[in-house]
């Protein structure tokens, strides 16, 4: 049972899921990728080490990434909203087609009721957060070039380390 549903899907190909999704029945889909395309590596090889020791693959999918590094860098869960969070992966995903799908009058909620452990409407749970230590990171950074640059086709991962 649920009121509403956020669903983040990162594959290659992600976005043939979701075509037919209803708009009417309170879920919302983000995809990596459209229909056709791969997503993409990233944080591969020379840039996959761990504890200064390479782990032979890539860290992250670049749609991965971005979604958690921009849940990551907003200023507050709680003024964000779903739809300006599509608009920085969307941007920021440079290699493939980020889409959205389904009940888009969601997208107008903030990412707190989604991606984290209380309400939205409960205003002084950053201030709780900030006397726990947690410290802000600044949203509007400039995309990470290098990031894009250096993706790799998800299907190729196993091909780019033979270059290495």
């Amino acid at each position: 049972m649920y009121k509403e549903m956020v669903m983040y899907i990162e594959a290659c190909e992600s976005g043939s899921m979701f075509p037919k999704l209803d708009k009417n029945i309170g879920i919302y889909a983000m995809t990596a990728a459209n229909a056709r395309e791969s997503s993409w590596g990233t944080y591969c090889h020379p840039d996959d080490k761990v504890n200064g020791k390479s782990i032979g693959s890539c860290l992250g999918d670049l749609f991965s990434v971005n979604w958690l590094e921009n849940t990551d860098a907003a200023t507050s869960l709680d003024s964000e909203t779903l739809e300006e969070q599509y608009n920085v992966v969307k941007k920021e995903t440079a290699k493939s087609h980020v889409l959205q799908f389904g009940d888009l009058a969601i997208t107008a909620e903030p990412l707190a009721d989604y991606q984290s452990g209380h309400d939205a409407a409960k205003a002084d749970w950053w201030a709780r957060m900030k006397q726990r230590g947690a410290t802000e990171v600044y949203k509007n950074l400039p995309v990470d070039y290098e990031k894009n640059m250096f993706a790799v086709d998800s299907r190729d991962i196993a091909l780019h380390y033979y270059y290495a």
